[in-house]
């Protein structure tokens, strides 16, 4: 069953209401794949933070019934195109920290999130909207590649090293987020 736009309200992040809501929000929503451990980046009160440095930026939160049910951010950069040199430049929209709870996943907010970020890129001049997903999320592929378009561009590899605590030596079973 899904749920219908008249239902939920999409607006942007006000800290005053919902810095503690999303918050809570990041904490309820499966992140990694379950069967390994993760690394969770605390935002220490900021939900901010992963966006905060970049020139344009937003948060959007979805509500229903006085619900926080889902988060998305993005920000937005410009980014040169091809080898050297680089003349040729691109205005690139990022979406990430798409979240939703799980009693309200599969209805259709997720992907409303998704649209009300990407006309916001359009309103801001975006060539080009990218994000990265697990790749064994597939959910989130699911909603990007086939309900919304996105294409397969490259596979990166996410590195991690211990740089403090140079003894500590992480299993391979550790996913950082």
């Amino acid at each position: 069953m899904g749920t219908t736009d008249e239902e939920i309200e999409i607006r942007i992040y006000d800290r005053r209401i919902d810095r503690t809501r999303v918050e809570d929000l990041e904490r309820k929503c499966e992140v990694g794949p379950g069967e390994n451990i993760f690394l969770f980046t605390n935002t220490m009160g900021d939900p901010l933070c992963r966006i905060r440095n970049s020139p344009l930026y937003i948060m959007l939160v979805a509500e229903l019934h006085a619900e926080l049910v889902g988060v998305i951010q993005g920000s937005i950069k410009i980014t040169t195109l091809g080898c050297s040199p680089p003349t040729d430049k691109a205005i690139m929209g990022y979406i990430l920290g798409l979240r939703v709870l799980p009693p309200h996943r599969r209805k259709g907010i997720g992907m409303a999130l998704v649209r009300k970020l990407e006309g916001w890129f359009v309103a801001n001049g975006v060539d080009f909207a990218y994000m990265a997903t697990e790749k064994d999320n597939k959910a989130s592929l699911k909603l990007f590649t086939q309900k919304l378009g996105f294409l397969k561009f490259r596979t990166p590899s996410i590195l991690v090293n211990p740089v403090r605590y140079h003894a500590m030596r992480l299993s391979p079973n550790v996913s950082t987020l």
